[in-house]
C-alpha cells in the first residue's frame, strides 16, 4: 500500500468476518456481517465498515476472510477505501441511487344516522359490492344493531359484513331534527361516523345502507359519503440512463 488511512467494507450472504494483521502476530477483526446483505450492499448494518486503519508504504499485511453460508446462493465482497486522489480512480464501492415515491392517501368517511321520536329497537347495515358492469358481487347484512349502539358495538357489527374490519367509529348524539347536539341527554338518535383505513369493497360503486325493519317510533335514517377516498399509487415505471431504458418496473402501494 501507499502510506495513509484505509477503510475496509464487507458484504456477504450469509455471514462473514475480515481479519487484518497490522502488527506481527496480532490478527484483529476489523469488520463483519452478522446477517446476509445484498450483493455489495456495504452500508446496511453497523459493523460492515471498519474504523480508519493506518498502513505504511512498502509493508506487507496479512488478511483473512471467514465466510459462512447456510443454504442457497452465497457470496462475499470486500471493498477498500484508499487514501488521497486514488480513491476517485480505484474506489471499489458501487454507486447507490434511491428512487422513492410518497403517497398520502385520503381515507373514506361515511356517516350513518338514525333518529326520530320515541326511537327504540334495532336495525341492520347492508353492504353491497358491485363491479364496473353493475353485477352484484356480494350482498351482506349485519346482525341486529341497537338504535343507541356504542362506537365499539357499531364497529364490531360493521366489521363482520365487510372483508376487513379495519376502520374507526365515532358516535354523536342527534336531536329530533337529525342534527348533532352537544349532550347525550334527551338524544333522539345517533350518528356513527366511520373512517376506513383501507379501500372499502364497493368503494366508488355503492354506499352501505340501513335496514330499519327492527326500529320503532317515528324513524328517519340516512347514509352519506362525507369524504371520498383516494386510490393508492399503482402501475409501472421505467428508469432511463444515457439513452437506455429499463423494462417496466411495477409499483404498488397499499393504504395503511
Amino acid at each position: 500500500p501507499v502510506s495513509g488511512s484505509y477503510k475496509f467494507y464487507l458484504a456477504a450472504d450469509d455471514q462473514a468476518e475480515v481479519y487484518l494483521e497490522t502488527k506481527p502476530g496480532n490478527l484483529e477483526s476489523i469488520c463483519s456481517v452478522k446477517r446476509y446483505t445484498g450483493f455489495r450492499e456495504f452500508f446496511r448494518d453497523e459493523g460492515q465498515v471498519s474504523k480508519p486503519i493506518d498502513l505504511e508504504k512498502g509493508k506487507t499485511y496479512y488478511m483473512e476472510v471467514y465466510h459462512l453460508n447456510g443454504r442457497g446462493e452465497n457470496y462475499f465482497s470486500v471493498g477498500v477505501e484508499i487514501p488521497s486522489v486514488y480513491i476517485e480512480k480505484y474506489s471499489s464501492l458501487p454507486e447507490v441511487q434511491r428512487i422513492s415515491w410518497e403517497s398520502k392517501p385520503r381515507r373514506e368517511i361515511i356517516s350513518f344516522r338514525v333518529w326520530g321520536e320515541n326511537l327504540s329497537g334495532t336495525f341492520k347495515v347492508q353492504a353491497r359490492e358491485v363491479d364496473s358492469k353493475g353485477q352484484v358481487l356480494f350482498d351482506r347484512e349485519s346482525q341486529e344493531i341497537k338504535y343507541n349502539a356504542t362506537s365499539k358495538d357499531f364497529s364490531y357489527w360493521l366489521g363482520t359484513i365487510f372483508w376487513r374490519g379495519d376502520h374507526e367509529v365515532e358516535r354523536k348524539p342527534l336531536d329530533k331534527n337529525g342534527q348533532v347536539q352537544s349532550s347525550e341527554q334527551g338524544a333522539a338518535g345517533y350518528e356513527w361516523i366511520v373512517t376506513y383505513n383501507y379501500i372499502r369493497p364497493g368503494t366508488g360503486t355503492s354506499l352501505p345502507g340501513i335496514l330499519i325493519g327492527g326500529l320503532k317510533g317515528s324513524v328517519k335514517q340516512s347514509v352519506q359519503l362525507v369524504r371520498a377516498a383516494t386510490k393508492p399509487i399503482s402501475g409501472v415505471f421505467q428508469v432511463s440512463y444515457k439513452g437506455r431504458s429499463s423494462k417496466d418496473l411495477s409499483l404498488s402501494l397499499i393504504h395503511i
